[in-house]
């Protein structure tokens, strides 16, 4: 039987990952992120953004890099 996606790819989760992918050599916050796609979708909570980046880290298409004792960042 085939198996839905678990997660499909919605506008918000397209605008963050293009906001990722824009800025790779700068390895952004959360925060940092929301900032940035916040000007494109002025509407966007922070929560929302988190929630996102989780998900995409889960479809592989970003990395979450967490160092001991700082605040992850992704890639």
């Amino acid at each position: 039987m085939y198996n839905k996606p678990k997660h499909r790819m919605t506008r918000q989760r397209a605008v963050i990952l293009e906001e990722v992918r824009r800025d790779l050599d700068q390895h952004m916050t959360a925060d940092e992120i929301y900032e940035k796609v916040r000007k494109r979708l002025p509407r966007i909570s922070l929560g929302t953004v988190y929630r996102n980046l989780e998900v995409l880290v889960e479809l592989n298409e970003i990395q979450k890099l967490e160092l001991s004792g700082s605040i992850g960042r992704f890639d």
